[in-house]
Formats: structure tokens, sequence, C-alpha cells
């Protein structure tokens, strides 16, 4: 994300809400997929089975996480205030039990159903690892895989509502600025911050991600100061590259004179 820490609040929360992308919150995601591929192709016999208990409930926690950390972004954008912000408990079992605090969540109790019958299924399975033979743990355990996946596919669909939902709010950015307050000084320093970004010799595609980014924020804010308005449609950044309009933007010379 940009650094653009001078700017006004409601337009901090404007590169807050282009900035935000699927999976929000969730650390480390590559390694996970690469665990979860893993663990779940593996042939279903004690060590597997084992590994999936362990390994599976710290995949959920971090979706767990993951889902607090949208909840924060997402209600900064409904109350406009991009300094919001709770403290969250470190504690996995507190985080389940305050779950009912989440926003925008459909599929909240079915969910924290899950999370918890999973905790329960393997902290049986723990305690009966010396109880039971090995072909009757696999057995009784075969099923790790169709509890995790369940959990996953609500994880995942919460997702996809949280980021459809800041696409929507982002159709309408005018929403976020305030009437009649001139935004100035905003766009001399994303100005600035493009200027520094198209100096780079090499540029990264993050770099041109957030070139095209600063693009679209300043003709919002420059079309306001201009009309008092705009019917300007803002988009996440990682969405910009991939569309015609905005193919130009990282690589064409921006006229700084007349901010286009």
């Amino acid at each position: 994300m940009v650094q653009v820490e001078d700017l006004s609040k409601e337009v901090q929360l404007l590169f807050m809400m282009t900035d935000i992308f699927m999976y929000e919150g969730f650390e480390n995601l590559q390694n996970v997929i690469e665990l979860q591929d893993e663990i779940k192709s593996s042939e279903n016999n004690l060590c597997a089975i084992i590994a999936k208990a362990f390994c599976y409930e710290q995949i959920i926690e971090q979706m767990v996480n993951s889902l607090y950390i949208q909840d924060i972004l997402w209600k900064r954008v409904v109350y406009k205030n991009v300094d919001y912000n709770e403290t969250i408990s470190k504690k996995y079992y507190i985080r389940l039990k305050e779950m009912k605090h989440l926003m925008n969540f459909q599929r909240l109790n079915e969910f924290k159903k899950c999370c918890n019958n999973f905790r329960k299924v393997r902290n049986l399975f723990a305690h009966n690892l010396v109880n039971y033979k090995i072909d009757m743990l696999v057995n009784n355990y075969k099923d790790l895989d169709a509890l995790y996946e369940k959990i996953y596919e609500i994880y995942s669909e919460q997702n996809l509502t949280f980021v459809n939902g800041i696409s929507q709010k982002l159709e309408h950015p005018v929403d976020f600025l305030i009437c009649g307050k001139s935004y100035l000084a905003d766009i001399s320093i994303i100005r600035e911050e493009a200027l520094l970004i198209k100096a780079k010799k090499d540029k990264t595609y993050e770099d041109l991600r957030n070139l095209a980014n600063l693009h679209q924020i300043f003709r919002l804010l420059k079309e306001w100061n201009d009309i008092g308005n705009s019917s300007i449609e803002i988009w996440l950044k990682g969405e910009l590259l991939g569309m015609e309009f905005y193919e130009y933007v990282p690589v064409k010379e921006w006229d700084f004179e007349d901010g286009i």
C-alpha cells in the first residue's frame, strides 16, 4: 500500500479500501495452501490423520483471525473512520466465543459451530490415541477432511462477501468525501507520490499497481475540486492493470500539469 499518511482521513480510507484483497489478514497463505494440499493428498494412515488433526486446526485459527481483521476493515468503511480499531483477543477460544460481534457475516453461527465441532473431534482424537487400535483410529477419524473443507468453504464465501462489499462501496467513492471540502493538498501529495514511483528506473509490478491506484484517486479528487462532485467509480488496486482503461497508466506519461 502506498504510504500517504499526510492525506486527509477520508482519502486515506479510500486508499485503504482499494488496497483490500481476497483472504485479507491471512498470513502465509501460499505456505498454508501448499501444506493443506500436501496433507489432504496423504494416504489416510495414522500419521497422516495426526498431521491433519493438528495442522488443520492451526489453519482454522488463522481463518478466524483473518475474519476479525476483515471485520475491523469493514467497520472502518461502514463508520467512515480509517482509525477505527478493536482489541482482538489472542486466545482462539475467546475469539470463537466473541464472533457474534462480527458484522455482515450471514453464516456466522454455522461457521462457529463447525469450528467448535472440529476442536471437539480433534480433542477426542488426541485422548483416544492410546485407547484404540490404529485401524480403528484411522476408521473413526477419516472424515477430518470433510470437517475442515466445510469450514474453509464458509470462510471463502465470507471473503467473497467482504471483497464484493468493498467493491460496491467503491462504486460511489464521493460518499466518503466531505461536501464543500477542498482536496488540493491531497492532490499535491498524490502527485508527488506518483512522481517518486515514475522516477524509479526499474518498476516492479507492485509499483505499476500503485501508480494506477494513485491515478484513479487523483482523477476522482481533481474532478471533485473542479466541479464539486464526481461520477468516477474507483476499483480495487488488484483489478486495475487488467482493465483496458488503466492499461496505459503505468507506462505512458502522466501529464502532471493537467492531472490526466
